[in-house]
């Protein structure tokens, strides 16, 4: 994994892992590939395999791109739509305007988010979840459409060493709208 080869590179022998989303995928690989260099694993938003709603949605999110050849606005706003509540949306559209006119000016390949895509679409951890020995802490919107609530409680209870929050009212983008969830995280590693 590129983030064991960088960890290696800059003298890093054993980390807390902070992942959001597919990162909490990749968090998972690095604690079952080298146990040694995982002090505890946050993990927010994420998954042990793609349900098939979830499928469902990434196939329509590499669809779209494929058929644009680009990343587009409306891929940018219909992401956005999945990630915060009605009332955190309504109340910061120009925010979140101001960060897909962001994102789209920065340069990502095509087929890049494409394969970022078939690594959701392929990844499969949930039977070996139990050999995962660190602390883990998973913290996931209970309004999350993309990675449920539901998803998360049974990540938690293959995971031998984990906790779970669930951030009221929030989905996807919860970190974005419940700053404070980030002092759950740094209480969480300083424990560990």
């Amino acid at each position: 994994l590129d983030t064991l080869g960088l960890m290696r590179h800059l003298g890093i022998d054993r980390a807390h892992i902070f992942g959001t989303s597919l990162g909490g995928a990749i968090a998972q690989w690095m604690a079952l590939d080298a146990p040694e260099a995982v002090r505890s694993i946050a993990m927010t938003s994420s998954f042990g395999i793609a349900t098939a709603r979830m499928k469902a949605m990434v196939r329509w999110w590499l669809d779209s791109v494929a058929t644009h050849g680009a990343l587009t606005e409306q891929v940018f706003n219909g992401n956005m739509s999945y990630f915060f509540s009605e009332a955190y949306f309504e109340a910061h559209v120009s925010d979140i305007e101001a960060g897909v006119a962001k994102a789209l000016q920065v340069h990502r390949p095509v087929h890049g988010y494409l394969n970022t895509g078939n690594c959701i679409l392929t990844h499969d951890t949930m039977d070996l979840l139990g050999n995962i020995r660190c602390p883990v802490q998973l913290l996931v919107g209970e309004h999350d459409i993309i990675t449920t609530a539901e998803h998360n409680r049974a990540l938690a209870a293959r995971l031998p060493h984990s906790e779970l929050h669930v951030i009221p009212g929030a989905l996807h983008g919860f970190l974005t709208e419940v700053p404070a969830s980030f002092d759950t995280i740094q209480a969480f590693f300083q424990k560990h």
